[in-house]
């Protein structure tokens, strides 16, 4: 329910792993372990995003909500 409220119209967010344990109140690894199930039933799907410039480094997490 946290990651809809944060989608668009397309059902895709990027809220960081900080701001979802905010708002769930649930711990860190708590949080990965229910992402990782949401993705396993094929629920959610995420995508990590990384810069174009510089080092390449990550980003952030593209969610997508499957309906």
């Amino acid at each position: 329910m946290v990651l809809a409220s944060y989608a668009d119209k397309k059902g895709e967010c990027w809220p960081s792993l900080a701001a979802l344990t905010d708002d769930t109140g649930l711990g860190r690894s708590t949080l990965c372990r229910a992402l990782d199930t949401l993705e396993a039933g094929d629920l959610i799907e995420r995508e990590a995003r990384y810069r174009r410039e510089g080092n390449g480094g990550r980003t952030s997490t593209l969610y997508r909500i499957r309906t």
